[in-house]
C-alpha cells in the first residue's frame, strides 16, 4: 500500500508560542502570594492558563496528526501515542519522584496509591491528590490523547462534522452534570469541550486564508484575564466558564495573523520551549524562596531566576532527549 503523505502547512508557531507563554505565566502568577484587589482572585488565573493549554494542546496535536505519514490507521495511532508518551511521562515521572521524595523527607509520609496514580497520571480516576499540585491537569490531557486520533479520522478537518461533535459533546457533558450524582464520570469528561475547541480552531485555521490583526487575540486575552477570576467567584461551573472563554479564543487563533514583533517572538519561543518544565517545577522554586524574610517584590526575581536555571538544566537532561527518542522510535515504525 502506498504511504500517505500529508502536505506541508504554515506552522503558525509564533501565535502558538505566544498563547503557551501567556498560559504558563498565568499559572505561575496564580501560585505566587501576591496581593491583588479582592474582586480579582488571582489564584483562578491558573485555571484559565490550564484551559488555554487545553485549547493549544489539541490544536497543536491535530497539526501533528496531520503531518504523520502512515500506510494503515493503526500505524498513525502507534506513532502518535509513542511520541506523546515520551513527551509527557519522562518529565512528569521525574517530577513525581522529586516531590514525593521531598514530602517523605519533611513529612515522613508516603501514600502508595497517590504515588502510583501520579506516576501513571490517573489521579482523576483514582480520586488521588496530585504531587506536584499542577499535575492535576495532565490526566485530562493524557486521556484526551486516546480520542484525538479517532477524532482526526472521523472529522478529517470537516468543519460540519467537528461542530456536530462539539455540540454533541456539550450535550453529553450537560447530561452527566445533571444525572451523575457522584460526579465521577462527569469529572472525567467535563474538560472535553475545552479540548475540542482546539480541534474546531484547527479546522477553521486550515480553511481560512484571510487573517485579522493579532491585536484582536491579545485584547481578548486581556479581557479574559480580567473577567475570568471575577466570574469564577460567582459560582459558575469551571467547565462552563472554560467553554465560554475557550471557543472565542479558538476561533481567534484561526483567524488572526502571526505576531510580527521579533523581540516578543524570541521571548515567547523560549518560554514556550521550557513551559512544560516550568509548569511542573515552579511550585518547588516558590516553596524554597517564598519564606525568605524579604519583600515579595524582591523574592519574585529570585524565584523566576531559579525557575529558569532549573528548567534549563532539566529540559536538556530529561525532556529534550526523551522527545528526540520518542520521535526516533515513531519514525522507525
Amino acid at each position: 500500500m502506498t504511504k500517505i503523505t500529508i502536505k506541508k502547512e504554515n506552522n503558525n508557531l509564533k501565535n502558538l508560542d505566544l498563547l503557551r507563554s501567556i498560559a504558563i505565566v498565568l499559572v505561575v502568577i496564580s501560585h505566587i502570594p501576591i496581593k491583588f484587589p479582592y474582586f480579582l482572585p488571582h489564584e483562578q488565573l491558573g485555571l484559565l492558563g490550564v484551559m488555554i493549554f487545553f485549547v493549544h494542546t489539541s490544536f497543536v496535536l491535530m497539526k501533528s496528526l496531520n503531518r504523520i505519514n502512515y500506510t494503515k490507521k493503526f500505524e498513525l495511532f502507534f506513532k502518535f501515542y509513542i511520541q506523546r508518551i515520551f513527551r509527557i511521562y519522562p518529565l512528569s515521572i521525574f517530577a513525581v519522584l522529586i516531590f514525593f521524595t521531598i514530602s517523605y523527607h519533611f513529612l515522613n509520609f508516603f501514600n502508595l496509591k497517590d504515588f502510583l496514580s501520579n506516576i501513571f497520571l490517573i489521579q482523576n480516576i483514582t480520586q488521588s491528590s496530585s504531587n506536584p499540585p499542577p499535575l492535576w491537569s495532565l490526566p485530562y490531557e493524557v486521556q484526551m490523547y486516546l480520542f484525538l486520533p479517532l477524532i482526526f479520522f472521523f472529522t478529517r478537518n470537516n468543519i460540519k462534522k467537528i461542530i456536530t461533535l462539539y455540540i454533541f459533546t456539550l450535550i453529553v457533558v450537560l447530561i452527566f452534570k445533571i444525572v451523575d450524582k457522584n460526579k465521577f464520570y462527569y469529572d472525567l469528561i467535563h474538560f472535553f469541550p475545552c479540548f475540542l475547541t482546539g480541534v474546531v480552531s484547527y479546522a477553521f485555521f486550515r480553511k481560512n486564508n484571510k487573517k485579522i490583526s493579532i491585536m484582536y487575540l491579545i485584547i481578548y486575552l486581556l479581557i479574559s484575564i480580567m473577567l475570568f477570576p471575577f466570574l469564577f467567584t460567582k459560582n459558575i461551573p469551571e467547565n462552563l466558564l472554560g467553554t465560554i472563554f475557550c471557543l472565542p479564543l479558538g476561533l481567534l487563533i484561526s483567524f488572526t495573523q502571526e505576531i510580527k514583533f521579533k523581540m516578543i517572538n524570541s521571548i515567547t519561543k523560549n518560554i514556550a520551549k521550557y513551559s512544560y518544565c516550568i509548569y511542573l517545577f515552579h511550585p518547588l522554586a516558590i516553596k524554597i524562596f517564598i519564606d525568605w524574610q524579604i519583600k515579595i517584590w524582591f523574592k519574585i526575581p529570585i524565584i523566576m531566576t531559579a525557575i529558569v536555571v532549573f528548567c534549563y538544566i532539566i529540559y536538556n537532561l530529561i525532556e529534550k532527549p526523551a522527545i528526540k527518542l520518542g520521535k526516533k522510535l515513531s519514525y522507525n515504525l
